[in-house]
């Protein structure tokens, strides 16, 4: 469904690199004064678009709407190799059809596009395992390089990769061979990234969100000592009740920056692992429920605090018990494995990083729908044998 270009307060942090990458201009310039500095993965996609039909966001919204269309067939081969065909048909139908992958894609974010590589990145590691050709493996690398520039809250994807590699051969020697040549693909797409940061802004990594990057701190910006008043009501708020995102809320409201919230987000988060515990493992346990909840309804059909609340809980609530219901009589191999980790990983390591918001997990979504729709087809079936 066409409703053209959306525009969020996050939509600039791409267009102005992308702009810049079309014209020719330093990728910074223009970027000074904002507080988040994002990889070029989308930035050269919106480039492309531009390039060739001037900068019209309706062009970039028609297009992600196909790629969400492609994901959601990539992801039906997928999931025919690993739960059969009615199921990966059914829940492919479900992802693409739903209202909210209708709209969505009208948002100019890396969402869309990350749902796409993703998606080609499963079945491309699914062919390489398969195929055992190198050739695979390294192309696999390219694309899971691109999908870290587009998403770098998964530069730890390629743990999952060695996992199901393991599943696959049970050789050293291979697994080995293979895995560098995955990681090497990768290397060869963020290098230049991180050379080109590194001239600029003298820092090597990602993003400048320490609190959002697993591994790297990178930064255009550079993160200021907080002695404002606010800066101590968070750091007692961190103290007594253990709640990061409570004083990073408190900061915000104070007017800092983003990336210096992130900075007491993270500092703040390890002061609570090391003290609090439970906290910290009550505050995963949030996080994670956030990840499984239903849809952000309340801007779209303009519902109540309280009955957003309650309606996405039940729709978080049915899926992942379809979800869970739908891994039973699941056949385990290497292509399986593979899929159920990248799940994994979008669940517990990237909410773990700080992303708990629903839209964090659209990368894999066709996935989650395609077990859903495994879920209830063994309910369906369930029922019609009772009935005979």
């Amino acid at each position: 469904m066409m409703l053209g270009p959306v525009l969020s307060k996050d939509t600039e942090d791409y267009t102005i690199p992308a702009i810049n990458i079309a014209s020719g201009d330093d990728y910074f310039t223009g970027l000074e004064k904002r507080d988040v500095l994002r990889t070029p993965g989308y930035p050269l996609f919106l480039a492309g678009v531009y390039t060739v039909v001037g900068e019209s966001n309706f062009a970039v919204a028609l297009l992600q709407q196909i790629m969400v269309l492609l994901a959601g067939f990539l992801a039906f081969v997928v999931g025919r190799r690993v739960v059969g065909e009615s199921p990966a048909l059914l829940g492919a139908g479900i992802f693409v059809l739903n209202p909210y992958m209708l709209i969505f894609p009208n948002f100019i974010l890396s969402e869309p596009i990350s749902i796409l590589t993703l998606s080609a990145l499963v079945l491309l590691l699914m062919l390489a395992m398969e195929k055992g050709q190198s050739c695979y493996f390294l192309a696999s690398g390219l694309l899971l390089g691109y999908h870290i520039l587009c998403r770098p809250p998964e530069q730890l994807l390629p743990l999952v990769m060695l996992v199901s590699l393991w599943m696959k051969y049970r050789s050293f020697k291979r697994v080995f061979r293979f895995f560098l040549l995955l990681i090497l693909g990768v290397v060869l797409v963020i290098l230049p990234w991180f050379w080109y940061n590194y001239s600029k802004t003298g820092n090597v990594g990602f993003t400048p969100l320490l609190g959002r990057n697993l591994a790297l701190k990178v930064s255009h910006h550079t993160s200021v000592a907080l002695d404002l008043p606010a800066s101590v009501e968070a750091d007692s708020v961190i103290e007594k009740r253990g709640k990061v995102w409570e004083a990073s809320n408190k900061l915000m409201e104070a007017g800092y920056s983003r990336a210096e919230v992130d900075e007491v987000y993270l500092q703040g988060a390890l002061r609570v692992i090391k003290k609090r515990p439970l906290s910290f493992m009550l505050w995963q346990v949030q996080e994670l429920w956030e990840f499984w909840r239903g849809y952000d309804l309340q801007g779209f059909v303009g519902l109540p605090r309280i009955g957003h609340l309650l309606v996405t809980s039940g729709v978080g609530l049915v899926m992942l018990l379809l979800f869970l219901l739908g891994l039973f009589r699941l056949q385990v191999n290497s292509s399986s494995i593979l899929v159920i980790l990248t799940i994994a990983y979008f669940a517990l390591i990237v909410p773990l990083a700080g992303f708990g918001s629903t839209r964090f997990r659209f990368p894999v979504e066709p996935y989650i729908w395609i077990y859903v729709a495994n879920g209830l087809l063994l309910i369906f079936s369930s029922l019609r044998k009772r009935l005979e």
